[in-house]
C-alpha cells in the first residue's frame, strides 16, 4: 500500500533535484563570468579615462605652444592677428586645466600637474604679458626681451613637466590594460569549464528524462492517436508495470479508453434515432432564418435611412457634414473607400475635392471635369454609374490597390449637379439594384443639406474676410442705419461710437461729405468721410462713416513750422551776425601789422570763422532737409552746363585734396545742357566730392567723370578710399546716418550730405546709386534724364 504512494514522489523529487543542480551550476558559471567581465570593463574604463587624460594634456600643451608662438609672432611681425591667436589660447588654458584635473586618475599625476599649472600661469602672467606690454610700447624692446632666452628656458621647463605627466599616464595605462587582459583570460577559462560541466550534466539529465518520462508519454500519445483514429480497442502497452506518475497516468488512460468504448456504443444507437428529427428541424430553421434575415435587413435599412436623414439635417457645418455623408453612405453600401466632390465658389464653381476616405487625397484630382472618367460621366448623364470589375487602380493610404467595383452617384440640387459621391469596393461584390436605389435615396437626402452647408460656408468665409479686413484697418469704419444705429462696426469704430453720438453724422442724400471733428475727451482730431448706402435687394439703407486719426499729422506740421522758425531765428540769425563781426575783427587784425601777438589773434579768428561758417552750413542743410520732407523743395530752373559745374567742383575741392595728399581729376565728355537748378546740382556734386576726399587716405585718388549714356547724363564720383560695408549701403542715404568706420576714424560730418544730394537728384527726376568694396573704394553715380535737355541756339 505504501509503494504506489512513494513512487510518484520519487520521480518528481529526482527530476526537481537534477534541474536544481543544473540551474545552480549555470548560475555559478554566469556569476563568475559576470565578475570577470565587470573586472575587464573596469580596467577598460580606466584605460579610456587615462587616454582621455593624455589627449587633454596634449591639448593643454598645444594651447601653451599657440600662446607662445602667437606672442613671438606679434613681437617679430607686429601683426595683431598673432596677438589674437595668443589671447584666444590663453583664454582656453584655464578651462582645459579644469578638464585635466577632472580626468586624472590618481594623486601622483595631480601632484605633478599642480606645479605645472602654476608654472603655466606664471609663464603667461610674468613672461608673455610682460613681452606683450613691452612690444606694444616698443617693438624693439619686445624683441630684445625675447632675445634674452628667458622665455625659451621657462617653456622648456613646462615641456619637461608635460613629458613627466605623459609618462605617468602611460604607466597607468599599461597597468590597467594588463589587468583587463588578465580578467578576459579568467573569464574565458571559467566560461569553458562551466560550458563543459553544464553540457555533461544536461546530457545525463536528458537521458534520464527520456527514459523515465518521454518514452512512457510517447506510448500514451500513440495510443491516444489510435483511439482518435477510431481504434476503440487500443490500450497503452506496459502500463501495469510502469512506475511513478507516468505509470499511474497510463493505467488511468486505459480505464478511460474502456469507458469510452462502452459509451460510444450507446451513443451510436441514440444518434441514429435523432438524425431523422434533426434533418426535419434543419429544413424548417433555414426557412425561418431567411425570413427573419430579410425582415431584419429591411428594418435596419429603414432605421439607417431615418437616422442618416436626421443626422444630415441636424448638421450645418460643411466639414462635419461632408464627413458624415461620405462615411455614412459608404458604410451603408459596404464600400471600402470613396471621395466626395462638391461645387466650390472659390474654384469658380467647379467640382472640387472636399473629402476622401481610405484614399490618398494627393493622388486624387483636385477638380472633377464633366466627362472625366466614370465620375465625370455621372455628372453628364445625371444618374448613378457603376464601374465593371477591375475598373481601375487607385492609391489608398496603404498603397496602390485595384478596385473591383466602383459606384459614382451625382448629388442633384435644383435640376443641376451639385456634387458627386464616388465609392469603391475592394472585394468582387457587384452593386445590386437595391444598392443603387439606396444610394440614390441617400444622395437626395444629402444634396439638400450639403447645398445649405456650402452656402453657409461661403457666407461665413466672406463674413470672416470682411471682418478681418475691417478689424485690421487702422481707420474706424461703420455702417449706420437711418436711426444712427450701427449695423456694422470694426474694432477701431467700436471704440469711437461715443464720439459719433456727440458729433452727429450729417445726412447725405447723394455724393460724399468730408469734414474734420475733434474728440473733446482726448483732444484727438479725425477726418470724417460720410457716404450714402442704399442696397434695396438686402434692405440696407443708411450711411457709411470712416474716421481717420490725423492728430499726429497735424502735430507734425505744427512742430515743423516751429522748427523752421526756431532754426531761422534762433540759430541762423545769430550765426550770420557772428560771421559778420568776425570779418570786422579779421580786417582789424590785418591792419595791425605782423607781430607775433597779432598773428596769433589772426589765427584764432580764422579758426572761429571756419567753425562759425561750418555751423551756418549745417543750419542750412537742416533747413534744406526739413523743406524736402515738407514737400517744399523749390528749384530755380535754367540751362545748366554740367561740365562747368563739375569743373568748378573739382577746382573748389583741389586745395582740400592737396592738403590730405589726395589726387583729384576730372574726366569730362561733351554733355548737352540740362534744364535744372545749377546751384542745387553744384551742391549735390560738392557733397559727393567732399565725402570722397574725406574717406580717401593719403596717396589715394578721386575721379569725377561726366559722360552721356542712352538718354541720360551720367556723373560719377569714384575714390580709392576705405570703402563702405555692404550692410551699411541700404541705410547710406538716411539722414544723420554714418557708418561705423567713419565714426571710429573720427571723420567729421553729421550724415546729411548724401540725404541732400539724393533729394536734389530726385528733384531733377534723376537717380543716385552707389557701389563700394571695402578697402578698395566707392563710386557714386548720378543719372539725370536728357528729356530735360534744351536745344542750344548758335
Amino acid at each position: 500500500m505504501n509503494d504506489p504512494e512513494r513512487r510518484p514522489r520519487t520521480l518528481t523529487r529526482q527530476v526537481v533535484i537534477a534541474g536544481v543542480l543544473l540551474g545552480l551550476l549555470q548560475a555559478g558559471t554566469f556569476a563568475l563570468l559576470i565578475g570577470a567581465v565587470q573586472a575587464s570593463d573596469r580596467a577598460n574604463r580606466e584605460v579610456n579615462q587615462i587616454l582621455g587624460a593624455v589627449e587633454a594634456v596634449s591639448d593643454l600643451e598645444r594651447l601653451v605652444v599657440d600662446a607662445q608662438s602667437g606672442e613671438r609672432g606679434f613681437v617679430i611681425s607686429g601683426q595683431e592677428r598673432f596677438l589674437a591667436q595668443a589671447e584666444a589660447a590663453e583664454q582656453q588654458i584655464p578651462r582645459q586645466e579644469q578638464i585635466i584635473r577632472d580626468g586624472l586618475l590618481d594623486g601622483d599625476e595631480r601632484r605633478i600637474f599642480e606645479p605645472l599649472s602654476r608654472e603655466i600661469g606664471s609663464y603667461i602672467t610674468d613672461w608673455l604679458e610682460r613681452v606683450n606690454l613691452a612690444a606694444r610700447r616698443s617693438p624693439a624692446a619686445g624683441r630684445r626681451l625675447v632675445g634674452t632666452g628667458e622665455g625659451v628656458r621657462r617653456f622648456d621647463v613646462i615641456r619637461a613637466q608635460f613629458a613627466a605627466i605623459r609618462r605617468g599616464l602611460a604607466v597607468d595605462a599599461d597597468r590597467s590594460e594588463a589587468t583587463a587582459r588578465a580578467a578576459v583570460r579568467r573569464a574565458v577559462v571559467i566560461g569553458a569549464a562551466g560550458i563543459f560541466l553544464a553540457a555533461l550534466l544536461f546530457s545525463l539529465y536528458t537521458a534520464y528524462v527520456t527514459r523515465s518520462v518521454v518514452v512512457p508519454v510517447r506510448r500514451v500519445a500513440a495510443t491516444a492517436r489510435r483511439l482518435a483514429g477510431g481504434e476503440r480497442t487500443a490500450r497503452v502497452r506496459g502500463a501495469e508495470g510502469a512506475r511513478g506518475e507516468i505509470g499511474a497516468m497510463a493505467r488511468s488512460f486505459n480505464q478511460m479508453a474502456h469507458s469510452l468504448e462502452q459509451s460510444h456504443d450507446e451513443l451510436e444507437a441514440q444518434q441514429r434515432e435523432l438524425t431523422g428529427y434533426a434533418e426535419e428541424l434543419e429544413v424548417q430553421r433555414g426557412e425561418l432564418e431567411r425570413t427573419v434575415g430579410e425582415l431584419e435587413a429591411e428594418k435596419a435599412r429603414t432605421e439607417m435611412i431615418s437616422v442618416f436623414g436626421e443626422a444630415v439635417t441636424a448638421e450645418t457645418a460643411f466639414a462635419p457634414l461632408a464627413h458624415l455623408i461620405l462615411h455614412g453612405v459608404g458604410d451603408a453600401l459596404r464600400c471600402d473607400a470613396g471621395a466626395l466632390y462638391v461645387r466650390d465658389a472659390r474654384r469658380d464653381g467647379d467640382l472640387a475635392l472636399a473629402m476622401a476616405r481610405g484614399l490618398d487625397a494627393v493622388e486624387l484630382p483636385e477638380i472633377l471635369r464633366p466627362g472625366d472618367g466614370l465620375a465625370g460621366r455621372a455628372v453628364v448623364e445625371l444618374r448613378p454609374v457603376v464601374g465593371s470589375p477591375g475598373a481601375g487602380t487607385v492609391r489608398t493610404l496603404t498603397g496602390p490597390v485595384p478596385f473591383a467595383q466602383e459606384l459614382h452617384v451625382p448629388l442633384m440640387q435644383g435640376g443641376e449637379v451639385f456634387g458627386v459621391l464616388s465609392l469603391g469596393r475592394l472585394a468582387a461584390v457587384p452593386f445590386e439594384q437595391g444598392d443603387l436605389m439606396l444610394a440614390s435615396h441617400l444622395a437626395d437626402q444629402s444634396s439638400v443639406a450639403l447645398s445649405k452647408a456650402v452656402v453657409m460656408r461661403e457666407l461665413r468665409r466672406r463674413e470672416s474676410i470682411t471682418r478681418a479686413v475691417l478689424d485690421a484697418t487702422p481707420d474706424a469704419i461703420a455702417v449706420l442705419d437711418d436711426t444712427d444705429h450701427p449695423v456694422l462696426a470694426n474694432e477701431p469704430m467700436r471704440l469711437s461710437l461715443a464720439l459719433l453720438r456727440e458729433r452727429p453724422v450729417p445726412e447725405v442724400d447723394g455724393g460724399i461729405v468730408r469734414d474734420e471733428i475733434q474728440d473733446p475727451r482726448t483732444g484727438r482730431l479725425f477726418t470724417r468721410y460720410v457716404a450714402r448706402l442704399d442696397e434695396r435687394d438686402v434692405g440696407l439703407h443708411g450711411r457709411l462713416v470712416v474716421l481717420s486719426d490725423v492728430t499726429a499729422e497735424r502735430e507734425a506740421e505744427r512742430m515743423k513750422d516751429e522748427f523752421f522758425a526756431l532754426v531761422s531765428h534762433e540759430l541762423r540769425t545769430p550765426l550770420t551776425s557772428i560771421v559778420g563781426y568776425l570779418e570786422l575783427l579779421h580786417d582789424e587784425a590785418d591792419g595791425k601789422g605782423g607781430d607775433p601777438e597779432t598773428e596769433q589773434r589772426r589765427r584764432f579768428l580764422g579758426i572761429i570763422d571756419r567753425n562759425a561758417r561750418r555751423l551756418l552750413r549745417l543750419v542750412g542743410d537742416l533747413l534744406f532737409v526739413a523743406q524736402v520732407e515738407a514737400g517744399k523743395l523749390g528749384l530755380e530752373e535754367g540751362d545748366v552746363e554740367l561740365e562747368a559745374v563739375a569743373r568748378e567742383a573739382v577746382e573748389a575741392a583741389a586745395p582740400r585734396a592737396a592738403a590730405g595728399g589726395v589726387e583729384i581729376a576730372l574726366e569730362a565728355e561733351p554733355v548737352p545742357p540740362l534744364r535744372g537748378d545749377r546751384d542745387r546740382l553744384a551742391q549735390a556734386l560738392d557733397n559727393l566730392v567732399s565725402n570722397a576726399i574725406k574717406f580717401t587716405p593719403d596717396g589715394g585718388r578721386v575721379s569725377v567723370r561726366l559722360r552721356t549714356e542712352a538718354n541720360h547724363a551720367v556723373i560719377e564720383v569714384a575714390d580709392t578710399g576705405i570703402g563702405i560695408p555692404q550692410a551699411d549701403l541700404q541705410r547710406l542715404f538716411q539722414r544723420f546716418f554714418r557708418t561705423k568706420r567713419a565714426t571710429s576714424a573720427a571723420i567729421p560730418g553729421v550724415g546729411l550730405g548724401l540725404t541732400i544730394a539724393q533729394a536734389i537728384v530726385h528733384g531733377h527726376d534723376g537717380l543716385i546709386s552707389v557701389t563700394s568694396e571695402e578697402s578698395r573704394g566707392t563710386t557714386f553715380r548720378i543719372d539725370l534724364p536728357l528729356h530735360r535737355a534744351v536745344e542750344v541756339t548758335a
